[in-house]
Order: structure tokens, then sequence, then C-alpha cells
């Protein structure tokens, strides 16, 4: 198993720059962390579909649950390592 602390980061400035094929922005940012920070754990199994779970309910701004699903961040960048290492 892996564990990765992702810290949290306030964003102080922020230019656009253009566009790439992948739909993503190209940016420049001014970033600054934080010594708070979620912990994620990682374990491969047999079964290559991707789980994610959380240890406490979280909400958007309006009180909605999170997705945990395939639109969720994480869940994208699970994909991409797990595709670019031949899993």
């Amino acid at each position: 198993m892996i564990i990765k602390k992702t810290y949290a980061k306030v964003i102080l400035g922020l230019d656009i720059e253009g566009r790439k094929d992948d739909r993503y922005h190209l940016v420049r940012m001014i970033m600054q962390t934080f010594n708070i920070y979620d912990e994620l754990s990682f374990e491969k199994t047999e079964n290559p579909d991707i789980y994610i779970t959380s240890l406490i309910d979280s909400e958007d701004k309006d009180g909605k649950p999170l997705s945990l699903g395939k639109d969720y961040l994480i869940y994208n960048a699970v994909g991409k390592i797990i595709e670019a290492s031949g899993y």
C-alpha cells in the first residue's frame, strides 16, 4: 500500500495562457501550500476497477454530496497512472 499526503493550497495568482488539445488550459500560477492535508492510500488488487472511499461525508458548496465516481479528479488521475503503467 502507498500512502501520500495531499496538502491544501491557495492560488495567489492565475493566468490562463491557452488551451491544450485535451481540453485543459495552459496556466501559470502562484500557489502557497499549508500544513493541512488529506491522506490518500493506494492499493493494487487483482481487480483493475478503481474504488474510491472517504472516511468522512463531504459536500459541495450547495450541500450536495461530493461524487466519488468517475467525475472525481482523483479517479481520473489514478486511471491515467494505471493506463501508463500497463496494469
